[in-house]
């Protein structure tokens, strides 16, 4: 059995009222236990009916659907996206998380010419790693890299 967890506007830190005619104003003092309702001119409503709509997706807490998939099948998943939402899929599952790990996936997001870009002196542990570090700044004197 899966856990969820909903923020409401209220929640995150949102503020919502009506003005004097009961029309809904957004970032008024009013809170969700003492608001009008804009349908009913005045008729108040409690914090179980305004604001209560969930923010930002569900926190599910359990095992994955996730999970169920080959590593190699969800390395290939992630390698269609960019680099920044491989990151950010960590947070999904731990075949996720392992998965983004994988130099298939970072392979893909490397320029075609990489080994010419790597620096020679410098041995990586991996093709994530190699990312990161072209993605560095570098100085450039004399058409030399420093």
């Amino acid at each position: 059995e899966m856990k969820k967890d909903h923020k409401t506007e209220q929640e995150m830190g949102q503020k919502h009222g009506a003005d004097s005619r009961g029309k809904a104003v957004s970032g008024s003092p009013v809170g969700p236990k003492n608001g009008v309702d804009s349908k009913d001119k005045g008729k108040e409503v409690s914090g179980s009916s305004m604001g209560q709509r969930p923010i930002g997706g569900e926190i599910v807490t359990g095992p994955s659907p996730f999970d169920n998939l080959p590593e190699d099948c969800v390395s290939n998943i992630i390698s269609f996206t960019s680099p920044r939402d491989a990151c950010v899929s960590c947070s999904v599952s731990k075949t996720f998380e392992s998965a983004v790990q994988s130099d298939s996936v970072w392979e893909k997001f490397l320029p075609p010419d990489y080994t010419c870009l790597a620096p020679r002196s410098r041995v990586f542990s991996s093709k994530k790693e190699l990312y990161f570090a072209l993605c560095d700044h570098f100085l450039i004197e004399d058409g030399k890299k420093v």
